[in-house]
Order: C-alpha cells, then structure tokens, then sequence
C-alpha cells in the first residue's frame, strides 16, 4: 500500500515517558489542546497547539495542577475545565490567565452560544447551588437554585431545565424564579425529560405518560 503525507508531531515530550490521553479541536479545526504528562509524569496538564504544527505546544495549566477529562471549548477562544474541585476558563492559546469560576460539585453545561455555563458549586458550608456564569469571569455567577439538583440538568437557549421534587425551568440569565412544569399530573415523579430542539419545550414521562409543555 502507499504511505500517507509527512507525519508531524504536535505534542511536546520533555518527559521521557510522557503520553496523551485526549484532546478537543477549537470550533475552527486551528487549534487542538490535549492533556498530557508531559512536564511531571503521571501529572496530567492541558496543554494547546496549533494543528499546523507551526509552533510548540503551550501548557495551559499551572505546573503540577492536574486536569479532569471534561474540558471543552466555549465562545470567545475559551477553555473551560476542572482540576476536580474548581471549574476554570482560559484563553485557549493562554494569551492571559485562567479564570477561577466557581467551586465544581457536579456536572457542568455549556449553553447553546457557549458564552454562559451552568454547573453545580457549593460553599465552605457545603450548602449547594446551581450556578449561570459568563465563561469569560467577567461578572459574577447568578444562582439558578439555592439547593442541590439531580445531575441531569439541560440547558437551552435562555433556560435550564431541571427536576428535584417536580420538573423545574429557570431562566439562564436574568435571575427570575424557578416555575415548576409538571403540576398536572399531581401524582407520580418525572423520570425522564428533555429539551425540544427548537428549545422551547420540554417533554417529560410522569405517573408513565409522556406530556409536553412549554418551557418559557
């Protein structure tokens, strides 16, 4: 068989055992960032390059600061990730510092745009909230609920849908109050629901029945 095009290697190797686990591809398909041992073995950073391979790799966390496998990208050129306590945003082709969003409990959401994310954070307390964020830090977290959610939440465009004792959906971003959606039937639990892809609706199995009602 015919060989491929020339090979060329985009992660850095100052270890000599260093290895990558993943990466994410920017929006664009320019930039990829991976997270490796490359600096401290078997400490697992995130580090960006461009795919064209035509410069080196830049690590994106700080040194000796493990990441979690759920890192993505959001608007604006933005990282977001979690060293497993804390969820963080950084440009990601680390032209400045990360961004400390909030204490990380859960789960975390991008919305549809990607300029707002929605996860679970806690106080020194450990009381719970679910938190609505610009990705970029520049304002502060607006709390969603003042208590803890199931982890299954969703979020739409303009909304989050999420369940604790019913069906709830709340605004992303303008800190109106919780409207509960599942007051008919009064009976049974909602153990199902998702957004419509118009994001205008949400569908939801209750007392073994599936119903549809808005979310606005």
């Amino acid at each position: 068989p015919s060989t491929g095009g020339a090979l060329v290697k985009l992660s850095g190797s100052p270890v000599a055992t260093a290895d990558v686990l993943d990466f994410v591809l920017s929006l664009d398909g320019a930039r990829a960032v991976y997270r490796a041992d490359q600096r401290i073995d078997e400490t697992y950073e995130l580090f960006t390059v461009l795919v064209d391979g035509s410069a080196a790799p830049v690590p994106l966390t700080s040194p000796g600061v493990a990441a979690t496998a759920d890192y993505r990208f959001a608007a604006g050129g933005r990282l977001l990730f979690s060293d497993g306590t804390t969820l963080a945003s950084v440009p990601a082709d680390a032209s400045a510092p990360r961004t400390t969003l909030g204490n990380l409990s859960g789960p975390y959401r991008l919305s549809p745009d990607g300029t707002r994310v929605v996860f679970h954070s806690y106080t020194v307390h450990f009381d719970h909230f679910l938190i609505s964020r610009a990705v970029d830090g520049a304002t502060p977290g607006l709390t969603l609920v003042d208590g803890y959610v199931q982890e299954g939440f969703q979020v739409g465009r303009g909304v989050v849908l999420y369940t604790t004792s019913g069906l709830f959906s709340v605004p992303l971003d303008t800190g109106q109050a919780p409207v509960r959606l599942d007051t008919v039937p009064a009976s049974g639990f909602v153990n199902r629901f998702a957004l419509d892809h118009e994001g205008t609706h949400a569908l939801f199995v209750k007392d073994q029945r599936l119903f549809r009602v808005p979310v606005h």
